[in-house]
């Protein structure tokens, strides 16, 4: 204890400051700030020690798991750096040699010790490090300051939503002090650098929601939308230029592998995710997980030895935006996942004073919504994935087979598959899934947070996209089941407990496509709603890939059921998918995915509009010939890889003539968009109907 005389001394004042600044990363410590620290503490022990290595003992092996290969240890190095070790590693036996080994030493035999490297020594990738002058020519390309806070405000504000891409507070403070002194710059700031650079470019892709004018092209004329959807805006190029200027810094970055690090390919990810989900997303957010991993942001910070709560905090929040991020594309488009749930014990992410915006509501209670949602997201694909629909030869009655097996089984599935028998518990188990996803929306806050759906609210933009995801959830249980009930009739009539079967799964499954349809027509109008406030953007991977969604669906139900409410509503779709599909947005696939999508809806109305006259369609040869070129010319594209230029609004063109079919078979024609990149039965396409595939 100090003497009262040494009490008010200023050097151990500042030596206080500088302690408390270490730790729980504020950076000024006047009487506001220091009250919202003290009533955000959690827990009663509050370490004052230099950075150590966190020893947690691993609880889930139960109360045998004593032996010291059980515990995983959690070293900072640095305020944003630390060397995660895990059990049974080659670098955790050699640290509990060496403490073994100190038990037997004196002393001064303990002194050799200290220089003993660690064998996951970050500093051994400092000697890869490039030279400081690529970070500085990156860092030139920063716009002026007023500008960087421009896109900074709009980067939170339209950008991130309901997740936590980076700690606001420090990269402002880092930006601050780069233009006080921009040659300060060196090759570890790289992951800062890397990240302000992506978060520039994902505001500028934002941008346009934040002024009045929006050159969407509605009002325009239709050579005008054309040109839009052939060339990049200026917002499109300016982004370009920050996203090349962050990749040439990609190797530093990973060799720095901070929470920082992190951030950066977080950015990475969200820039190329509307553009490429399923490849360079997938890519860059699997860099982002292993970097967290590295860092052991996927464990608990339990007594957060060295690490301060706010830095827990921000570790936290990061962590579970990459893992939900990841889990949600691998969801959406069959990938495999990079991390396992049995590896992540990391503390979901909390309210936290010294975090909160000053500008802007607390995201939190969203965040976790968010969080819940794609675990719904993930188990309905585990419950779908291998979803098989057959007919059980055994029986010869055409008794539906449904049987669904978890993702891990599915090598055991392709061996035992002829053997399985007719079992309806797992079409239960998903409509079990959706009636809990409807339970759990219901049970959310519908005031200011979540479910308020109202126009110029400060969370509108952000509660709509949980909406979305949460329809996009139903769409993904129930999409399945659309093509999944074959017509005719059985050859050999059933029993009674047979047909009370195939009645009650029957029931079961309408039940599932009619939430499907329902949550479709919904995301449709929720997508307009954010268009006829302003808010519907080019680059929000949300908006494009539910609505997208959506529209597949409701195709897919018109040629069930061509009615006029189902046909309004894939009108809209297309239009809202039009508007999001202009500049770098509007690549050569996707505009010919659109331009087949109608080219598949005229033949679906006009074979509606002959079947109810009783008149097939028969049509001059020679005229039904050129249709049929003109229709494979709209689809793909010339070996240059030009894109199809329409034609001239004044050209008349003649009504298609090819034989319609109100059956799946007819969406056969539709194959040219797999060249594309559009695999309409494959896993990496967005969504895909199930085992409905023309070609068997």
């Amino acid at each position: 204890m100090s003497r009262p005389d040494d009490f008010f001394d200023v050097q151990r004042i500042e030596a206080m400051e500088t302690l408390l600044q270490h730790f729980t990363g504020c950076t000024t410590l006047d009487k506001e700030t220091l009250a919202r620290l003290v009533g955000s503490v959690q827990d009663e022990h509050c370490s004052s020690k230099m950075p150590t290595p966190i020893d947690v003992r691993d609880d889930a092996l139960g109360p045998e798991a004593s032996n010291d290969d059980e515990y995983y240890t959690i070293d900072p190095v640095s305020l944003t750096t630390a060397v995660y070790t895990g059990d049974l590693s080659h670098s955790h036996f050699s640290a509990n040699f060496r403490r073994k080994l100190k038990e037997g030493l004196r002393d001064s035999d303990i002194e050799s010790l200290h220089g003993v490297a660690h064998s996951t020594d970050p500093d051994r990738a400092s000697r890869l490090y490039s030279n400081s002058s690529i970070v500085a020519t990156a860092a030139g390309l920063f716009p002026p300051k007023e500008v960087a806070s421009f896109l900074i405000d709009t980067f939170f504000e339209y950008g991130q939503t309901n997740y936590s891409y980076i700690d606001e507070q420090t990269l402002r403070e880092k930006l601050d002090r780069f233009y006080a002194s921009p040659k300060s710059i060196n090759t570890c700031d790289s992951s800062w650098v890397c990240t302000a650079l992506m978060l520039f470019a994902v505001g500028t892709q934002f941008a346009h929601l934040s002024s009045t004018y929006r050159d969407d092209g509605e009002k325009g004329s239709k050579t005008s939308e054309v040109e839009m959807s052939r060339t990049l805006s200026p917002d499109d190029s300016t982004a370009l230029k920050f996203y090349h200027a962050a990749k040439r810094l990609m190797s530093d970055v990973i060799a720095i592998a901070s929470v920082e690090s992190v951030q950066a390919f977080l950015m990475f990810g969200m820039y190329t995710l509307p553009l490429h989900p399923d490849g360079l997303a997938y890519t860059y957010f699997g860099v982002a997980l292993r970097l967290a991993t590295l860092n052991g942001m996927h464990r608990s910070l339990r007594h957060r030895a060295g690490i301060g709560a706010r830095s827990a905090e921000i570790r936290n929040r990061i962590w579970w935006t990459t893992y939900t991020l990841e889990r949600r594309v691998c969801a959406l488009h069959g990938r495999p996942v990079s991390v396992s749930n049995a590896d992540v014990d990391a503390e979901a992410p909390s309210d936290f004073p010294a975090l909160r915006s000053q500008k802007r509501i607390d995201i939190i209670p969203n965040f976790s919504v968010m969080i819940r949602l794609t675990a719904f997201l993930e188990a309905a694909r585990d419950k779908l994935y291998v979803t098989c629909i057959m007919r059980d030869e055994t029986f010869g009655h055409g008794l539906t087979v449904w049987f669904t097996i978890n993702m891990a089984d599915r090598s055991l599935w392709r061996k035992t598959m002829k053997r399985t028998t007719a079992s309806g518990s797992s079409l239960d188990s998903i409509w079990r899934l959706k009636q809990d996803l409807h339970c759990y929306w219901q049970s959310l806050p519908s005031g200011t947070r979540c479910r308020d759906l109202t126009p110029h609210r400060q969370l509108f933009r952000l509660n709509t996209h949980l909406a979305l995801t949460y329809h996009l959830a139903h769409i993904f249980i129930g999409r399945t089941f659309i093509f999944s009930f074959p017509q005719g009739s059985a050859t050999v009539t059933p029993t009674s407990t047979q047909e009370q079967t195939r009645h009650s799964s029957s029931e079961l499954r309408d039940d599932l496509v009619n939430g499907s349809i329902q949550s479709a027509l919904s995301v449709v109008d929720l997508c307009q709603t954010l268009k006829n406030e302003g808010l519907l953007a080019r680059a929000s991977y949300t908006e494009f890939t539910t609505c997208w969604a959506a529209l597949l669906v409701i195709l897919a139900q018109r040629m069930h059921e061509p009615s006029a409410r189902l046909r309004m509503a894939s009108e809209q779709g297309l239009k809202l998918i039009k508007s999001m599909s202009l500049g770098i947005y509007g690549a050569s696939a996707e505009k010919m995915a659109i331009e087949a999508m109608e080219t598949a809806l005229r033949r679906l109305d006009e074979g509606a509009t002959t079947h109810q006259q009783g008149n097939p369609i028969r049509g001059n040869p020679v005229a039904s010939s050129y249709d049929q070129f003109r229709s494979w010319a709209m689809l793909w594209k010339n070996e240059s890889g030009d894109v199809m230029h329409p034609s001239p609004s004044n050209v008349p063109v003649p009504p298609t003539e090819l034989p319609v079919s109100l059956d799946a078979a007819d969406f056969a024609n539709l194959e040219p968009l797999q060249d594309l990149g559009w695999d309409m039965y494959s896993p990496s396409f967005p969504f895909e109907f199930g085992d409905f595939n023309p070609s068997q």
